[in-house]
């Protein structure tokens, strides 16, 4: 894949066609509805809060894909969460916003003991570099081409 190209993990791949016509692989993760469920269906309403996690892996880790299953067991029994998508490039660059209904949600999530130990690992061993943003989702709009327009999934 290209630089700035994402890939989202977890799902079986999709094909298209970049801007220069060159084949891009996707695939993609959204936590919560099916891939191929409306996107309006697999984002919150609004209003709700966004937490956007960037991050670039430092290396080859066997246990990463381990820990961050964990995380995703984790998050989904925290009260007020509302679902999260991710993808990651094969270089390493990744992203994750999670939605959740209220800051208090949030900072519960962040001071989880095991939360807390995988933030650990993560600054000791499994990222090079991240940046955390946390946001208010006051709007949300969505465009849907007619049928014969969308792009197959497959």
């Amino acid at each position: 894949m290209g630089r700035g190209h994402l890939r989202l993990t977890g799902l079986p791949p999709l094909a298209s066609r970049g801007g220069d016509g060159a084949r891009v692989t996707t695939a993609a993760k959204c936590i919560g509805q099916p891939l191929d469920a409306p996107i309006e269906q697999r984002i919150p309403e609004a209003p709700c809060f966004a937490v956007i996690f960037t991050s670039r892996l430092a290396g080859e880790h066997p246990d990463y894909a381990e820990a961050a299953a964990r995380m995703e067991v984790l998050v989904r029994e925290m009260p007020g969460y509302l679902g999260h998508c991710s993808a990651r490039d094969d270089g390493g660059l990744g992203i994750t916003v999670s939605y959740w209904s209220s800051l208090d949600a949030v900072a519960a999530f962040r001071g989880n003991i095991e939360h807390l130990a995988a933030q650990r690992a993560g600054r000791e061993r499994y990222y090079s570099e991240y940046d955390l943003r946390v946001a208010r989702v006051e709007r949300k709009a969505h465009f849907s081409a007619p049928e014969d327009l969308k792009a197959p999934l497959h």
